[in-house]
């Protein structure tokens, strides 16, 4: 598994995605391209020939199924060689792509699919048994190639990402962008030092635009993907070990699992140079225990969004003199603004609005929704409610749709959880506001104990909450459950969680501790 430096002819040229793997299989056939790790720890090895001979087929079998730049194709397969074909092979096509959850119930996965065939004609490249839509079976992307090799289309767009919120309503947010880069440019993720040829540890599903993105940008960059097809904190710290890995992009639910590994002083991370979270809030307590892993200086938290619209970054060593925050922006300009679009003055919480500093960028929209709340020289609002302090540190408290308003006062679910999770015993939690006739909504926490751990009565994590927590934030109700609902990439189901629980007082009332 040669990491050797990369196809020098490609560097300073803006190329496809698709060309440069073609062009990298040419040079080194015989390198890993990933190393693909089931949950059982087995490990399969895959070139970058095989991967390009499988990319190959799989635009040749999506050609026949009508596939050409004018097309969305959508991947709806497990994290797998299958995958990354049918991807790069519709970028090979001039298509753009949209990784779409194969754990999506039929009438979610009916209106996303209907969502995106009112946009652009759409094929599926699906494992289900579906009809009225142009489906390619996934036996068919491995059919031999007709004829000679395809010629490379830039895809514009490239990349879209579904969507459903918090509110359930499907949509898809289209990167507008060419779908080419240059070698060594890392956009977005930059501040964190990451480089060509590193040995990157993916440990979400592709359908996530984290993983995604991360994915296909180091597998350009000659990065040696370690691909894990289900998230498992002790597998991933054996990977990070034994593979000497290097870099690597997750949720915070990815470190806080690991944080809370039995021995986790013991294990070996000194490979990590470069170590970037984004997607939620990061509690203190973790934050404290990679300290103590992984030197400040290489860790960084990133705020964004899918729709590209800006960012903060706070490296690990500005932290202690930052906490509760998620950074400065990086080339952004930001405002905290009210319901009525007013300014508001540091250290009041507001409705964050962002604008990136490089205006020439073409800018993200969507299919299926009405636009997101804009003012009129370009600042965006993606739904989350925070705060400047007087040094120009975001402080993220919540998104808006997750607050909850109980008796009269707003707080924030992120705030409770990071309590929460602070308890030794507690390995996961989630909170959500549940109708109450007294409060208007209560605050109820959904409780993951630790494996193997004591059994933690209701009434002790609650006295160790309301020592952290204003009276009116600290839960009402509590419930241990023996997982949280999360998909597959590390997100909380707020919106199943509410829906299963409301109107379920029976369910909750054994554990109530007021």
């Amino acid at each position: 598994m040669s990491r050797r430096t990369d196809v020098a002819s490609d560097r300073g040229e803006r190329i496809s995605y698709a060309e440069r793997l073609r062009r990298r299989a040419a040079a080194e056939p015989t390198r890993t391209a990933l190393l693909l790790v089931d949950s059982d720890g087995s490990e399969t090895p895959v070139s970058l020939a095989e991967l390009a001979g499988a990319t190959e087929r799989a635009a040749h079998a999506l050609r026949r199924a009508g596939v050409d730049g004018n097309s969305v194709v959508m991947v709806e397969l497990p994290t797998s060689v299958a995958h990354f074909a049918a991807t790069l092979g519709a970028w090979r096509l001039g298509a753009c792509v949209v990784p779409l959850s194969p754990a999506l119930p039929e009438p979610e996965w009916r209106q996303i699919v209907d969502v995106a065939r009112g946009w652009r004609p759409t094929v599926v490249v699906t494992e289900r048994t579906v009809e009225a839509v142009r489906r390619v079976d996934p036996l068919d992307l491995e059919a031999p190639a007709d004829g000679e090799p395809l010629a490379d289309v830039v895809p514009v767009p490239g990349k879209a990402i579904c969507s459903g919120g918090s509110t359930g309503r499907p949509k898809i947010i289209v990167d507008p962008n060419p779908w080419q880069a240059v070698v060594g440019d890392f956009g977005t993720i930059s501040p964190t030092g990451v480089g060509v040829d590193e040995v990157q540890l993916v440990t979400g599903r592709l359908y996530h635009n984290t993983a995604f993105m991360l994915a296909h940008r180091g597998l350009f960059n000659g990065h040696l993907l370690v691909v894990m097809q289900k998230f498992d904190a002790v597998l991933a710290t054996d990977l990070i070990e034994r593979h000497g890995v290097t870099f690597m992009g997750c949720v915070p639910t990815v470190l806080q699992r690991i944080a809370k590994l039995p021995g986790v002083f013991d294990r070996d991370f000194s490979s990590l140079r470069a170590l970037y979270y984004t997607g939620g809030a990061a509690p203190d307590w973790m934050r404290e225990t990679w300290a103590r892993l992984v030197p400040p200086e290489c860790q960084f938290d990133m705020y964004g969004a899918a729709e590209g619209v800006g960012q903060c970054v706070l490296r690990g060593d500005e932290w202690p003199a930052h906490r509760g925050t998620v950074g400065r922006p990086y080339d952004t300009a930001i405002r905290i603004l009210d319901e009525q679009q007013r300014e508001l003055p540091r250290g009041t919480a507001g409705d964050i609005y962002l604008r990136r500093l490089d205006l020439d960028q073409p800018p993200f929209f969507y299919i299926g929704s009405p636009p997101p709340r804009q003012t009129p020289d370009g600042y965006t609002s993606v739904g989350d409610i925070g705060f400047l302090d007087d040094d120009g540190y975001l402080h993220l408290l919540d998104r808006r749709v997750d607050m909850i308003v109980s008796g009269g006062a707003n707080v924030y679910c992120a705030e409770v959880e990071q309590a929460l999770t602070g308890h030794p015993d507690v390995l996961d939690a989630a909170v959500i506001g549940l109708p109450d006739d007294e409060w208007g909504h209560r605050v109820h926490a959904i409780v993951e104990l630790r494996p193997g751990g004591p059994q933690l009565p209701v009434e002790e994590l609650s006295r160790y909450v309301r020592q952290r927590l204003a009276a009116y934030k600290a839960p009402k109700t509590y419930e241990y459950v023996p997982a949280l609902a999360r998909d597959e990439s590390g997100q909380l189901r707020r919106s199943l969680m509410v829906a299963e629980r409301s109107g379920s007082a029976t369910q909750v009332k054994s554990t109530e501790h007021v």
